[in-house]
């Protein structure tokens, strides 16, 4: 019986198909009625009839025609995925209708907002950059590394000479990137505790002060260094520097625009776990090669939280699920779960 993986929202779906005569439109309606069977609250979906998708093959390739039959259009354990529920430029559009300028702006570069994504992006950040000490510790066993150069003795008693710079550089480089995320955590932990609102109203004084709490500076620079700081962890991030823009007819001369900085710093730190969650498996791979020695008792306990979801890989088979599960493990923090920190 021909099956089908399926991806719906971070999901992965098996999905297997008695007639292959259905269309495209029944794989999606199936892989939907699927993924709401398994939520509380069915995914966030009222009902399979009102989801309005599109299907494509995986990794950003085609789109499928709905009304194709998947004889005709999928071969056998072929990967799709399900993309729905996206705002259009007409929703937007919609949605902006009735709004005030002052408030249009608010939802672009509100501080609240910036400050909100980036409290999200910092906390993601420090997540990761924790569980990216375990995940170097796996790499440099896996790789037959030393310790010695964590020593402050250096390599006086060691037999190598030295490590790649990536290896035995880890901890300046962990250490700036976790000082900096206590610094921006700081700062955001000040901000989320401020007034920010403008005017600013006195009750009890029967005052109204314009003042300029409400200017997104801090959040915005912050994300700054927390996007860079990921980028540390991540060298394939872009680096490149977000410019100040000049709003309503230049009365407004110095904005932070700092919504994309929050913005750029989430997708920083994502990129960061995805990139992590593939060393991770290929150190656990690596450990395979070297049976029958044994890592340290703490890195067995995560190899096996790996294995534990992704089992190894004694043939070339499709990767993404597997990526998927192990950016899940570390999105949920497992790895210091399993009692390394």
């Amino acid at each position: 019986m021909p099956r089908y993986t399926v991806h719906v929202r971070g999901e992965w779906l098996a999905v297997p198909c008695l007639n292959r005569t259905n269309t495209i439109r029944w794989l999606g309606k199936e892989a939907v009625r699927r993924y709401m069977k398994n939520k509380p609250d069915n995914g966030g979906f009222a009902s399979v009839e009102e989801v309005k998708f599109y299907i494509r093959r995986c990794k950003g390739l085609g789109l499928l025609d709905l009304d194709d039959t998947v004889e005709d259009a999928l071969e056998d354990n072929e990967f799709v995925e399900v993309d729905g529920n996206s705002l259009t430029t007409e929703d937007l559009v919609n949605l902006g209708k009735g709004l005030y300028k002052i408030k249009g702006l608010a939802l672009i570069n509100g501080t609240q907002m910036i400050t909100s994504l980036g409290c999200e992006a910092v906390e993601r950040a420090g997540a990761i950059a924790r569980q990216a000490d375990i995940i170097a510790a796996l790499t440099l066993e896996v790789l037959k590394g030393t310790t010695r150069a964590f020593d402050t003795e250096s390599h006086r008693f060691c037999d190598r000479v030295q490590d790649a710079y990536t290896m035995r550089c880890c901890p300046q480089v962990h250490g700036v990137v976790n000082d900096t995320i206590a610094f921006v955590k700081d700062i955001m932990m000040t901000e989320i505790n401020s007034a920010t609102d403008n005017p600013m109203v006195f009750a009890e004084r029967a005052e109204t002060i314009s003042g300029g709490n409400f200017h997104g500076e801090y959040p915005a620079k912050v994300s700054h260094l927390a996007f860079r700081a990921g980028a540390l962890l991540d060298v394939y991030a872009r680096r490149r520097d977000m410019v100040r823009l000049v709003a309503s007819a230049a009365t407004e001369d110095h904005v932070s625009m700092g919504g994309w900085a929050a913005r750029k710093a989430l997708r920083v730190i994502e990129h960061v776990e995805q990139v992590l969650a593939i060393e991770l498996l290929a150190a656990c791979q690596g450990i395979e090669f070297l049976r029958p020695l044994r890592t340290t008792t703490p890195l067995e306990k995560v190899y096996d939280l790996v294995r534990s979801v992704v089992r190894p890989w004694m043939k070339d088979r499709f990767m993404a699920p597997d990526i998927e599960a192990a950016h899940r493990l570390l999105v949920e923090q497992k790895a210091c779960a399993v009692g390394l920190f």
